[in-house]
């Protein structure tokens, strides 16, 4: 899909695929290896086809991709929205990788998984319904618990009589965490990207380069105070993550003794930032100063024109 596509487009391309029949279903394997990560070819009884297909359409139009409250927007600008979906616009490590270079891949010539080798190291497994122009891949992490192997005593019953199953279960859950539409991946669980994906790497790196873009802005004085919480103080890394490409402060080259200005008069400011001795720059001296001015440079502190009243929104939509 295009770089811009909206939320209406997202759901369009899924409806697009869940009404073509002729459409096919391929499922995936991304084992973790000594090295890293490895995409295994799944095979599956054909005539679980229809059944898989109709399974994760009923998940994904019960999920959030479909919520009435839904926010799509990219990863590198999300924010504190709780119906929040994200397209992956930034490079993403951990086993999402693999899924990223699944990227248009139609029954590719993987190795077969091998189920006494490979079951113990599965990490997630991959649904891909598609054909050659049209395609969706289902991202679904397995946990430990939805893996019974043979060390296990499984049974079932039958005739009222437990009868022990030998081979390993694998339990497919109806949860996803990330969907790939026709080249465009989009993910839907933010606290498992955080955990599985190296997405805390990625925010530190951006962090980095934020501070970057700060000094050379040249309005703080101090600098080295936000480099000093990246390592120790992740939320606060990705609060600062931002600044590299959505601060409208910078982008809009706002005058330095307006921003000192609006720091010693906007309500929730004045009084609470400190300054240089001839006032021409910010110091950065306290937790709470260090917050409040990236709030400032993302532009967070807001006045109705109707009201006059003060806000603070981390969630802006742009009506210009």
């Amino acid at each position: 899909m295009e770089d811009n596509y909206t939320l209406e487009d997202l759901q369009n391309k899924l409806d697009d695929v869940f009404s073509d029949e002729t459409c096919v279903l391929n499922i995936y394997a991304i084992v973790k290896l000594d090295t890293g990560f490895s995409i295994k070819r799944v095979d599956f009884d054909g005539d679980l086809t229809d059944q898989l297909k109709e399974y994760m359409e009923s998940s994904i139009r019960s999920s959030n991709i479909y919520g009435e409250d839904t926010t799509l927007m990219n990863l590198s600008e999300c924010d504190a929205r709780r119906d929040l979906i994200c397209k992956l616009d930034m490079e993403i490590g951990g086993e999402l990788s693999s899924f990223v270079e699944l990227n248009d891949s139609h029954g590719d010539p993987y190795d077969k998984f091998d189920l006494d080798n490979d079951l113990s190291k599965l990490c997630a497994l991959v649904i891909d319904i598609g054909n050659s122009t049209r395609q969706m891949q289902i991202y679904n992490h397995i946990y430990p618990m939805e893996i019974l192997g043979k060390k296990k005593f499984i049974f079932r019953l039958i005739d009222n009589r437990l009868t022990k199953i030998d081979s390993p279960l694998l339990l497919i859950n109806s949860s996803f965490q990330a969907i790939q539409v026709n080249g465009s991946i989009v993910i839907t669980n933010m606290n498992f990207i955080e955990k599985h994906a190296g997405y805390h790497r990625v925010v530190r790196e951006k962090a980095i380069l934020s501070c970057a873009v700060l000094r050379s802005f040249g309005c703080i004085d101090n600098i080295e105070c936000y480099e000093e919480l990246l390592e120790s103080d992740i939320s606060f890394a990705r609060k600062l993550s931002k600044i590299s490409a959505n601060s409208p402060v910078i982008q809009k080259n706002v005058p330095h003794p307006a921003i000192i200005n609006f720091c010693k008069t906007y309500p929730s400011l004045a009084g609470r930032i400190t300054f240089n001795s001839d006032e021409t720059k910010i110091l950065l001296t306290t937790k709470v100063s260090k917050d409040l001015i990236l709030k400032v440079f993302l532009d967070d502190n807001l006045t109705s024109e109707l009201t006059q009243a003060h806000y603070e929104s981390h969630a802006k939509d742009n009506v210009d």
